[in-house]
């Protein structure tokens, strides 16, 4: 049965792939540096010039007998077909390449390589280029068929090789070619028939020495189709733990982009990158991983990568990848990977394996050098129909997984944590009929909501349903997901865990965070609906649920009591709040207080019953933690139907740590104090009555603050940071003032610190909380920051000690980066060198300076301009714009709120 399937399926994507060629008239690109060369299956000759359309050459052997030069252009004719091996001579250079095109009218020119020789072990290919620079190669169709399909023979579609000179292979590209019909092996074994060996883009590191590498190489909408081998691949000649160079990152290759391509039906893995220093692979669609092979496959994933440093996936979609023995997941991340692994913003579906497996180490010395494997903001849909539920395999290493959307209904999520892999689990939902983690080794499940069945033990987890949009109706493509969008009644919403370096945008593109994090990969960008069974909501007295009412409340229900002076309190983040409920003849007045001051009576009387009404509504609250708490006043009834919250936007981790955080640590018989109706934050303090006692509060960030209230039964405190003691202060007043700052320091190298608080004198002392500043490290790849003008370029792995490794630069004047930010102090971050000039600098559209990154040596991450004092809790913008120098450069910006 599975075989049939596979003749259909090959069928159905060889028609998909012949239909979907363009027939189109296009000019013949002209070399403006070099040469022209044009190549005519049919009307050419090899004794003509190739100069010309009308003097072109006949055969791929009078190409591959001319050593081209910089700037040189090969042109193939449309509607024409030539067989063999393309392996052109000569190198392009830095200023300008040569370019393999095509001419003409019709279909794109075919290049089949195929070979006659019946040596299964002899590699063949139909493009070869070996130890060359500079070459683009583009609007080709690309075949390597077997005239003796009976044979598992080695053959690839295009095979890049660097070969052992030491040399460093730069500025090739591959863009716009069609690749199908290569008739290669699918075997997975570790032999040399292995369908590691071949592939329809085939990049190879010879791992002798001196080791060549490749710099600046980039493979681009290619559509990939109906081959036998897998799609893209880049490795090393050696595949297994005696792999030479395995941690010598600084050898391997650098800038290598894998953008765009299509790759629809593969014998083995979809995009496998190996040997690679920070690769890029993203906004790519992998498809039907496996079809092609049979159990001889045996193990494939969709897109993954062996030994790699500090590599990103990201922007890609993986579905219908087969499972034959085992693995047939979307995404891997397996030997050798080092730094930091990072898996953000793909959607995977009806992967027959599930959604991800590793880190798959071979030995533990590897794991050494995985710092982190950062699975983040994707949406995984019917992974794992193939097998008991979706997998989510932990090998080795520390595994960072939040703010993903995991969605099998139908099937059991399995977490197999194999190798006691330890790290966090933190802001997911997983919607299945079951979950099972096994073992649990040493991650932490907290902050996630399950639905479908109970999860894991962990912190603040929520039970229950997510209320997502319209889950489950994913399609093929990226864009068809906003399914998993959160109804603003979503319990998810502002009830996620703070992550600090969270990659700054969540799958939609929403910068984070609005509020409080959300749960799930979405962040909810509008005011947050509350419903009256909220959590965070506490009811006094006499209180009911009145549900399935059907007269258009939020979620059908509301709470209600008939006694005077009953009262309901609820604890936010935000800037403001509006009480929601019923409005009728049976409702009287409700008295409202706002972190423990009264605010008005506000009526819910109405001669005509209505539904969702803001009964009463206040905005312009300082960003951070509030209580509101009303209070029956007289009517016969008095209901609360939800609480609609705007929440404070800020490009800084939370701000405002309550005398309840699991931060704060109390030594002595300190007591909590709550529900008091004084103002306090959350409506709550912690005091001490004997004096040395004291309280420490642990903190990453660069000021803070100790609040407290004042009132005539305080006296002193005295304050330490870091164990050196500050100052004694007083907390002494004639008349009761609550949420005082009592103490406040700034300046604090950026780091993590303590303040303790020491009980001096007084009746009483008293903690409300601490206000801590702690900036936001943006970097120069952040999501929001744009970059205008011409001569800009990013350069990465630059071992100077960047930001994340890497910057962007520009050479030309009046180009600039402009950054929307959401806070009162920002820092611009840059290298200075002697290659470097002055910067101007706006804000808001106002020239604030020009400021300089000239330096006679190098110096990274200066703070070449900060700004402090902008107008709080409001959106702010600035430019940067390059005035001289050879080079402007933009390392990444500190933002303070």
């Amino acid at each position: 049965m599975k075989t049939g399937f596979k003749r259909v399926l090959g069928f159905i994507l060889t028609v998909v792939f012949i239909t979907s060629l363009v027939f189109v008239l296009n000019p013949a690109p002209v070399s403006a540096i070099g040469n022209t060369y044009y190549v005519d299956s049919v009307g050419g000759n090899n004794n003509n010039t190739g100069t010309s359309e009308g003097a072109a050459w006949r055969t791929l052997d009078k190409v591959n007998s001319i050593p081209f030069q910089p700037g040189d252009c090969i042109l193939f004719k449309r509607g024409c077909t030539w067989y063999g091996t393309l392996q052109p001579q000569g190198e392009g250079n830095s200023s300008v390449s040569i370019t393999i095109d095509a001419y003409g009218v019709g279909a794109k020119p075919i290049l089949d390589g195929n070979d006659q020789d019946e040596n299964q072990l002899n590699d063949s290919e139909t493009i070869r280029l070996e130890n060359k620079s500079y070459w683009t190669i583009q609007n080709l169709m690309i075949k390597n068929t077997d005239p003796d399909p009976s044979t598992i023979e080695l053959r690839s579609g295009i095979r890049l090789v660097a070969n052992g000179n030491g040399k460093v292979i730069q500025g090739i590209k591959l863009y716009q070619l069609d690749i199908t019909e290569i008739h290669g092996s699918y075997i997975r074994t570790h032999d040399t028939l292995s369908f590691f060996y071949n592939a329809a883009i085939h990049i190879e590191h010879k791992t002798a020495a001196p080791l060549a590498r490749f710099d600046n190489l980039v493979i681009e909408k290619c559509n990939i189709v109906n081959v036998k081998t897998p799609g893209i691949m880049f490795i090393p000649d050696v595949l297994n733990e005696s792999c030479p160079y395995f941690n010598n990152w600084d050898s391997w290759s650098t800038n290598v982009r894998i953008r765009e391509n299509t790759i629809n039906g593969t014998g083995g893995d979809g995009i496998l990158v190996g040997m690679c220093n920070s690769p890029l692979v993203e906004y790519n669609t992998v498809a039907h991983t496996g079809t092609c092979g049979d159990d001889s496959t045996a193990y494939v994933a969709g897109i993954w990568g062996i030994m790699c440093h500090n590599p990103i996936f990201q922007y890609n979609e993986c579905y219908a990848t087969e499972l034959w023995q085992g693995d047939g997941v979307a995404w891997d991340t397996d030997w050798g990977i080092t730094g930091y692994n990072i898996y953000q913003y793909n959607y995977s579906h009806d992967n027959e394996g599930g959604f991800k497996i590793g880190p798959c180490n071979l030995r533990s010395l590897y794991s050494t050098y995985l710092t982190e494997d950062i699975i983040r903001y994707n949406i995984s849909q019917n992974d794992g129909a193939g097998i008991d539920g979706c997998k989510l395999q932990l090998d080795r290493g520390v595994s960072i997984v939040y703010n993903n959307v995991f969605y099998c209904p139908n099937n059991r999520m399995n977490v197999m944590n194999t190798d006691n892999a330890w790290g966090g689990f933190y802001n997911n939902i997983v919607v299945a009929n079951n979950l099972s983690v096994y073992p649990a080794g040493y991650i932490d499940y907290d902050n996630n909501c399950f639905y479908g069945h109970t999860g894991p033990s962990g912190d603040n987890n929520i039970i229950g349903n997510p209320l997502f949009v319209n889950p489950g109706t994913g399609g093929n493509g990226p864009g068809t997901v906003n399914g998993y969008t959160l109804q603003s009644l979503s319990p998810c919403i502002n009830k996620g865990k703070v992550i600090v370096n969270n990659g700054g945008s969540d799958y939609w593109g929403n910068p984070l965070y609005y509020g409080s994090p959300d749960i799930g990969a979405y962040e909810h960008q509008g005011p947050s609906v509350v419903n009256n069974t909220d959590s965070s909501i506490e009811y006094a007295m006499n209180w009911w649920l009145d549900s399935n009412r059907g007269v258009g409340d939020y979620m059908d229900d509301v709470l209600a009591t008939g006694t005077d002076n009953d009262w309901v309190h609820c604890i936010f983040n935000g800037t403001g709040i509006k009480y929601i409920a019923e409005k009728d003849t049976c409702f009287g007045d409700v008295d409202v207080y706002v972190d423990g001051l009264f605010q008005q009576t506000v009526s819910c009387y109405s001669p005509s019953y209505m539904a969702r009404q803001t009964a009463y509504s206040i905005t312009g609250l300082p960003a951070g933690i509030h209580t509101i708490r009303l209070f029956k006043k007289n009517g016969m009834y008095m209901n609360l139907d939800a609480f609609e919250v705007d929440a404070a936007v800020s490009d800084t981790v939370q701000a405002f740590y309550n005398d309840t955080s699991e931060d704060v640590s109390y030594y002595g018989g300190w007591s909590h104090q709550r529900l008091r109706g004084v103002g306090d934050y959350q409506d709550d303090v912690h005091t001490s009555v004997t004096d040395t006692e004291y309280a420490q509060f642990t903190f990453y960030g660069t000021n803070v603050k100790y609040i407290a209230e004042k009132d005539a039964c305080f006296g002193n405190v005295d304050v330490y940071i870091d164990d050196v003691f500050r100052q004694t202060v007083s907390c002494y007043s004639p008349t009761r003032s609550c949420r005082q700052e009592v103490f406040g320091i700034s300046g604090l190298a950026e780091g993590s610190h303590t303040i303790k608080l020491v009980k001096k004198s007084g009746q009483y002392m008293n903690i409300d909380g601490f206000e801590i500043t702690r900036p936001v490290d943006m970097n120069d790849t952040a999501a929001g920051i744009t970059y205008n003008g011409s001569g800009w370029f990013y350069s990465n792995n630059r071992n100077v000690g960047n930001y994340c490794d890497d910057v962007h630069a520009t050479t030309d004047n009046e180009a600039y980066a402009e950054y929307p930010f959401y806070g009162t102090h920002i820092s611009y971050i840059a290298e200075k060198d002697a290659c470097f000039g002055d910067v101007d600098v706006y804000i808001d559209g106002v020239f604030q300076q020009t400021v300089s990154c000239y330096n006679p040596a190098r110096v990274s991450q200066q703070a070449v301009f900060t700004k402090t004092g902008l107008v709080p809790d409001s959106w702010h913008t600035i430019r940067l714009v390059k005035k001289s120098g050879m080079f402007m450069n933009l390392d990444g910006f500190k933002v303070y709120n």
